[in-house]
């Protein structure tokens, strides 16, 4: 018993949703995984910021230590 067109037509059209809904599903995981990537590394980002001012702040320290009665520091430019 062979299929009439239509009968054709509908299977194509319900196999072609499926895939389409099937592929769509995919783009939104893959949007959805990007985005916790981005998220992921915005923040890798600010840490390492954050780190790399500690950074700066302590060689600021190391090179103006506080002055500590009795003692001198090597660094520090002698004042003529």
């Amino acid at each position: 018993m062979a299929l009439s067109n239509e009968q054709l037509l509908a299977e194509v059209q319900e196999g072609s949703e499926a895939r389409l809904a099937e592929v769509q599903e995919q783009l939104e995981k893959a949007i959805a995984d990007k985005e916790a990537k981005a998220a992921e590394l915005l923040k890798t980002q600010e840490m390492l910021a954050r780190v790399k001012m500690e950074k700066i702040e302590l060689l600021e320290q190391l090179s103006h230590p506080p002055a500590q009665p009795g003692f001198s520091n090597p660094f520090q430019k002698k004042k003529k």
